[in-house]
């Protein structure tokens, strides 16, 4: 899979994650805690976002869209972002 890719799909589950949690009711005492994993998830959404953008516009042939080790960290990512949708979905 390419870089791409995988920085546009890891930003759309954590941007998921994100709105799924708009429907989540928090108990009185963990409305902060809440809140921080919310914000933490957003972040991180936009975070892959920028990247996606990122390697969008550099050209193809870019050792950043080539590079087996930015493959590697964005497949991991994408991996954990799979589980905790899947995770949090039970």
């Amino acid at each position: 899979m390419s870089a791409r890719f995988l920085a546009l799909y890891t930003c759309g589950i954590l941007a998921l994650a994100s709105l799924l949690l708009l429907f989540v009711s928090v108990a009185p005492g963990a409305e902060l805690r809440f809140a921080a994993i919310q914000g933490i998830l957003t972040a991180a959404a936009l975070a892959f976002a920028i990247v996606a953008v990122v390697l969008t516009s550099l050209p193809t042939e870019h050792w950043g869209n080539r590079s087996f080790v930015v493959r590697l960290l964005l497949s991991i990512a994408a991996v954990f972002s799979s589980l905790f949708m899947a995770v949090s979905v039970g």
